[in-house]
C-alpha cells in the first residue's frame, strides 16, 4: 500500500536505531525521505524531524504524523508493537480520508458553478438548482439547456 504523500505536512519520530522495537520508525522515515519530499518548495515537502534516543533509553519509539486541515495521529510504535504494514496502513488510511474530504470539496464547488445567482434582469429571485451530472470534472449542459439556463 502507498502513503499519500501530498497530504502530510510534517512527520515526528523519536527513536534509538539500535532498539528492535525501532524498526518500523527507521523504515516510515526511509519511506518519506526521498527527493520529492526533500525541497522546500516542493508542493509534496514533508518537514521530517528525527529523535535518537541514547543506546540505553527506555523510552518506546513513536511517530507523530501531521496531515493537510490540522489533522494528527501519534502511533505509539513501541508501546503497541506495530510493524511496518500496520504504520503504513494507519497513514495511508488517514491520508486517503484527507484526500477523498478534498475531492467532495471540489465537487461541491462544482456544483455550485451550476446554480444561477440572478435573472437575466439583475434581480434576485428563487430559481430552482438545474440537475448537474458532474463526470470526470465536467458538467454536464444538456440539463441546463433543457431548464432553459443556457
Amino acid at each position: 500500500m502507498t502513503i499519500p504523500v501530498q497530504t502530510i505536512t510534517y512527520f515526528r519520530t523519536a527513536f534509538s536505531p539500535f532498539s528492535r522495537l525501532s524498526r518500523p520508525c527507521r523504515l516510515a522515515l526511509n519511506l518519506l525521505q526521498n527527493p520529492t519530499t526533500a525541497p522546500a518548495n516542493s508542493a509534496a515537502h514533508i518537514d521530517i524531524q528525527v529523535t535518537h534516543l541514547p543506546r540505553n533509553s527506555t523510552q518506546l519509539p513513536e511517530i507523530t504524523v501531521g496531515f493537510k486541515g490540522g489533522k494528527e495521529i501519534k502511533l505509539e510504535v513501541g508501546k503497541r508493537q506495530m510493524k511496518i504494514g500496520d504504520v503504513v496502513d494507519e497513514i495511508s488510511r488517514v491520508g486517503r480520508l484527507i484526500e477523498r474530504e478534498e475531492s467532495l470539496k471540489v465537487r461541491e464547488l462544482d456544483n455550485a458553478a451550476c446554480r444561477p445567482l440572478s435573472n437575466t434582469n439583475g434581480q434576485e429571485k428563487q430559481i430552482p438548482k438545474p440537475r448537474c451530472k458532474i463526470e470526470s470534472s465536467r458538467i454536464d449542459f444538456t440539463s441546463l439547456a433543457r431548464l432553459g439556463f443556457a
